[in-house]
C-alpha cells in the first residue's frame, strides 16, 4: 500500500508535525515535536509599570503626530500668495522679444551695436559651455538638476549684463514701448483672476526673468480689462531700461531674477506669516518653482507648454486640470495641475463654482486630449 504523500505546504498543525518529524533527526526536536500543543503555554507578559504604559502610549501618539504633520493638508491653501510668471503665462507670447524689438528700433544706425543675434550667439556659447557635459534630460529629476545649475544661472545674468553695458536700450522711445505693449496678448481670464484674489484680500505678484519691471508694467496696464488692477500687482522682475523711460509704480520691484531657483528665493523672502505659496509658470526654467519649496500649489500654464510635456513624459507623475478642481498638494513625485484660463485657478483655489468656458468648450477639449493621451489625472467633476 503507498504511503500517503505528505503536501508540500502542510494546511493543518497535524501536517505540519508530521512532516518536521520525517525531516528532524535529533531527539531534542523530535520531543518537542511530540509534546502536545495543548500543553505548550506562553509566559504570560510581565506587566508594566504605570509610569512606562504612560511613557508607552505618549511616544505612540508623539509618532503619530509627527506623521500626521508630515501630511499635506486635505484642501487648497487657506491663505494663499500667488506668483505669476510673465512670458508664455500671463502673456501668451515671449513679450521680451517686443522690448528687444522695438528698442532696436530707435538705435542708430552709426552706433556700432551690434545686432540682436551677436548676444544670442554669446548667451547659446556660455550655455552651452555650462551644460556640456550633461546628457539631454530623459528625466524630471534630470531637467530640474539641469536647471538648477549655478553655470547656467550665471551665463543668463551675463547676457543680461552685457547687454545692458551695450546701450542698445539707450535711446528707446518710450511712446514706441507703449504703442508695442498694445500688441501683447494677455491669457484669458487673467483679469478676472487678480479681480477674484483682489476681492478675497489675496496678493498676486509676477516673478519673471523678463528684463524689465517697468516694461511688463506698461503690458498690463495697455491690456482690456485691466484698469486699476494693473497698479495693484507687485512685480518682481530685473531692470533694464534707463531711468526715466515708463512709468514706475510703488510695487515695482527690481530684483535678480535668472533661473528658477532665484524666483524660489524671492517667494521665500516675500512670504508672510502662514501665506502658502500658488506658483503659475509655463517653461522649464519654471520647473523648480512650480514643483519644489516653497510652492503648494503649483500650476502649469498651457497644455502644450514645455514643462507640462516634461511632466507627462514622468512615470507616475501627473498633470491635473485646474478647470477639474483640487486633487492634493503638488510637488516632484506627486504631479502639478495645468491650465489654459486663468479663471481655471478660480475654481482649482474653491473660491466660486467650477468654471466651464461658457458651457462645454473645455469640456470637450478635455475629452480630445484625453483621448489622444496627452492629459493624464483625474476627470473633471
Amino acid at each position: 500500500m503507498k504511503k500517503k504523500k505528505l503536501p508540500k505546504y502542510p494546511d493543518s498543525q497535524a501536517d505540519f508535525v508530521g512532516a518536521a518529524k520525517r525531516f528532524c533527526h535529533r531527539d531534542k526536536l523530535r520531543t518537542a515535536l511530540e509534546t502536545p500543543p495543548s500543553s505548550v503555554v506562553p509566559d504570560p507578559p510581565s506587566p508594566l509599570p504605570s509610569r512606562m504604559k504612560l511613557l508607552s502610549l505618549l511616544s505612540v501618539f508623539l509618532v503619530g503626530a509627527r506623521h500626521a504633520r508630515s501630511l499635506p493638508p486635505p484642501g487648497p491653501p487657506a491663505k494663499p500668495a500667488v506668483y505669476i510668471d510673465f512670458d508664455g503665462t500671463i502673456a501668451v507670447s515671449e513679450a521680451f522679444e517686443n522690448l528687444v524689438a522695438t528698442a532696436y528700433l530707435t538705435v542708430p544706425a552709426s552706433s556700432g551695436t551690434p545686432p540682436w543675434s551677436h548676444f544670442s550667439d554669446l548667451y547659446m556659447r556660455d550655455y552651452c559651455a555650462a551644460s556640456v557635459h550633461l546628457p539631454e534630460p530623459a528625466t524630471l529629476a534630470e531637467e530640474l538638476h539641469r536647471q538648477a545649475l549655478a553655470n547656467l544661472t550665471k551665463a543668463a545674468k551675463d547676457s543680461f549684463d552685457r547687454v545692458k553695458r551695450s546701450g542698445v536700450f539707450s535711446a528707446v522711445s518710450e511712446q514706441a514701448l507703449i504703442d508695442e505693449a498694445k500688441t501683447v496678448e494677455i491669457r484669458p481670464g487673467f483679469w478676472e483672476f487678480v479681480a477674484a484674489a483682489e476681492k478675497r484680500g489675496v496678493r498676486v505678484s509676477v516673478l519673471s526673468r523678463n528684463w524689465s519691471v517697468r516694461w511688463i508694467r506698461t503690458v498690463l496696464r495697455e491690456s482690456r480689462g485691466a484698469g486699476a488692477l494693473a497698479e495693484r500687482l507687485w512685480v518682481y522682475c530685473p531692470e533694464i531700461l534707463p531711468d526715466g523711460v515708463l512709468a514706475a509704480s510703488p510695487r515695482d520691484r527690481p530684483v535678480e531674477v535668472f533661473s528658477g531657483d532665484n524666483k524660489r528665493e524671492v517667494m521665500e523672502k516675500e512670504r508672510r506669516g502662514k501665506e502658502e505659496v500658488v506658483f503659475i509658470g509655463d517653461d522649464n526654467g519654471d520647473l523648480a518653482p512650480i514643483l519644489q519649496y516653497p510652492t503648494a500649489v503649483g500650476v502649469v500654464a498651457g497644455l502644450d507648454a514645455d514643462s507640462a510635456e516634461t511632466i507627462r513624459r514622468e512615470k507616475g507623475v501627473s498633470l491635473w486640470r485646474a478647470a477639474a478642481g483640487f486633487v492634493t498638494r503638488t510637488g516632484a513625485a506627486r504631479g502639478a495641475y495645468v491650465l489654459e484660463d486663468f479663471r481655471e485657478v478660480i475654481t482649482l483655489l474653491e473660491w466660486e463654482e467650477p468654471w466651464a468656458n461658457n458651457g462645454t468648450a473645455a469640456l470637450k477639449e478635455e475629452k480630445r486630449r484625453r483621448r489622444r493621451g496627452i492629459l493624464t489625472g483625474p476627470k473633471p467633476r
